[in-house]
C-alpha cells in the first residue's frame, strides 16, 4: 500500500476545503497530468451524503465516468459487470469505522505527528485503486499514487479559485449539465506552471469511447484438436461475466474478481458453470480450458454455441474456430439471462 504524507495532507486540506459545497458532480474538470496523460476530476458530495474524489485518466477513463452516470435500468449482472470494468483512483473521505485497521493505524501516526485533526462525519481519506476486473484494493503503483496526488492539488487550486470566481467564468456550464457522449463540450483546464500552481485554461470534452472487448487466443493444442475431430450435436447458449468476489491467488498483487462461463443447454434446460483454476484466476485462456476439458469429458461438444452480446463472442471466437464449433451471436435469451440473475444471486449471497 502507498499512502504517503503528502497524499494524507492534500485529503485533509480537500476535507476542509469542501469543494463539494461549490461544485457538483456534473462539474467534470481537467489536468494535465505530468505524466503526459490528461485526468478528469469528478468532485462527488453535493447531496451531503458521499464525499469523495474521483480522477478518470485517459479517454477510456472519461468514457468509464459517462458509463458510470447510466447504470439504472439494467439488471443486477449487466449493470455489475460494467462497473467491475472501470478504470479510475478515487479518494473517499469516511467515518472511522469504515476504514482499514492498517490504513486508519497510518492515518492515526500522521495525525498525531503533525497536529493534524479529522473533521467529522466522514473526515477520513480512503484511497482505493479500482482497476478492470480486479478487486477494490489501496493504492500500490507510484504512477497511481503520483497522479492522485496531482489531482488533490487541482482540487485545492480550483476550489481557491472558485472563491475569487463565478465558476461558469472558468469554463463549468452554468446550467451544470452533464457532459455527453458525443463530447465537445468546454470544461476547465489546469496546467501545472513552474512555481508549483496551476494555469487556469479550458479544453473540449472527447467523445465516449466503448469498451473494445479483446479475442482471447485458444492455446491449448492439444484439446483444440480433440474437440476438432470429436462427435458433435446441439446448441448450448453461454454467457460470460464475473463474480465481485476476490479470487486468491496466493500473491501479493491485486486479487481478480471470479470469471466464469454459464452454459444453458437449450434441449434441457440444464446450466452448468465454467470456474477459473485457482492458481491462475485472472487468466482467461484456462478458463477456455476448463470448457474445453468439460466438451471432452462428455464425449460430445456442441455443433453451435449461442451467445447473446459482445463481451462472450470475444472470449469464445478463437475457441469455437480452433475447435470447429459455429459460434452465433443473436438476441437476448430469456431462460438463459434469468439462469444468470439466479446464479448471480445464489453466489454473491452464499458464496
Amino acid at each position: 500500500m502507498i499512502l504517503t504524507d503528502k497524499m494524507l495532507s492534500l485529503a485533509l486540506d480537500v476535507r476542509e476545503a469542501q469543494p463539494w459545497k461549490l461544485i457538483d458532480d456534473s462539474c467534470l474538470f481537467a489536468i494535465r497530468l505530468s505524466s503526459g496523460e490528461t485526468g478528469y476530476i469528478c468532485v462527488m458530495g453535493n447531496g451531503g451524503e458521499h464525499f469523495a474524489i474521483g480522477l478518470y485518466i485517459g479517454q477510456q477513463g472519461f468514457s468509464d465516468y459517462l458509463t458510470s452516470l447510466k447504470l439504472e435500468g439494467e439488471s443486477q449482472t449487466e449493470m455489475m459487470e460494467k462497473a467491475m470494468s472501470f478504470d479510475y483512483i478515487m479518494c473517499d473521505f469516511e467515518n472511522a469505522s469504515e476504514i482499514e485497521p492498517e490504513t486508519k493505524k497510518r492515518i492515526k501516526a500522521y495525525t498525531d505527528t503533525n497536529g493534524r485533526k479529522i473533521r467529522r462525519p466522514k473526515g477520513w481519506p480512503d484511497f482505493t485503486r479500482h482497476s478492470p476486473y480486479k478487486a477494490l484494493f489501496p493504492i500500490t503503483d507510484e504512477k497511481d499514487a503520483q497522479a492522485i496526488t496531482e489531482a488533490l492539488q487541482a482540487v485545492l487550486a480550483l476550489s481557491g479559485k472558485l472563491h475569487e470566481t463565478p465558476a461558469e467564468t472558468l469554463g463549468f456550464d452554468p446550467k451544470r449539465r452533464y457532459p455527453t457522449t458525443q463530447g465537445g463540450k468546454t470544461v476547465p483546464l489546469l496546467t501545472p506552471a513552474n512555481d508549483g500552481c496551476f494555469e487556469f485554461g479550458t479544453t473540449v470534452l472527447p467523445p465516449m469511447i466503448q469498451n473494445k472487448h479483446e479475442m482471447i487466443p485458444f492455446t491449448n493444442d492439444i484439446l483444440a484438436h480433440t474437440l476438432s475431430t470429436q462427435p458433435k450435436g446441439g446448441a448450448i447458449a453461454c454467457k460470460f461475466f464475473h463474480l465481485p468476489q476476490p479470487v486468491n491467488n496466493g500473491q501479493e498483487e491485486v486479487p481478480y474478481l471470479m470469471p466464469l462461463i454459464l452454459l444453458l443447454n437449450e434441449a434441457n434446460g440444464m446450466v452448468f458453470p465454467i470456474m477459473p483454476t485457482e492458481d491462475n484466476p485472472g487468466n482467461l485462456n484456462y478458463l477456455l480450458t476448463n470448457l474445453a476439458q468439460t466438451f471432452t469429458e462428455q464425449k460430445k461438444a456442441p455443433t453451435e454455441i449461442v451467445v447473446t452480446e459482445q463481451q462472450t463472442q470475444a472470449l469464445l471466437k478463437d475457441f469455437c474456430r480452433r475447435c470447429g464449433i459455429r459460434l452465433t451471436l443473436t438476441a437476448p435469451i430469456s431462460e438463459l439471462e434469468e439462469a444468470t440473475e439466479m446464479f448471480y444471486m445464489q453466489m454473491t449471497m452464499f458464496g
